[in-house]
């Protein structure tokens, strides 16, 4: 799955492009791992935080 080109994601988006459950995006966003803001009763994620979160991942990974 490709992003589109958005200011903000949706959780399901975000767990889509890490290959993760949506349940597992939404905890890494209750917890702060991945910054996220609420915007009625939806939340969604900067795109710049989102992409930073991949930079840390594979920063603190490694890519093999």
């Amino acid at each position: 799955m490709e992003l589109i080109d958005a200011r903000m994601y949706k959780p399901s988006q975000v767990a889509e492009a890490l290959m993760i459950s949506r349940s597992s995006a939404y905890d890494l966003m209750m917890e702060g791992v991945i910054p996220s803001v609420k915007i009625g009763k939806s939340r969604r994620v900067p795109r710049g935080a989102f992409h930073q979160y991949v930079e840390t991942l594979v920063g603190t990974h490694g890519i093999h």
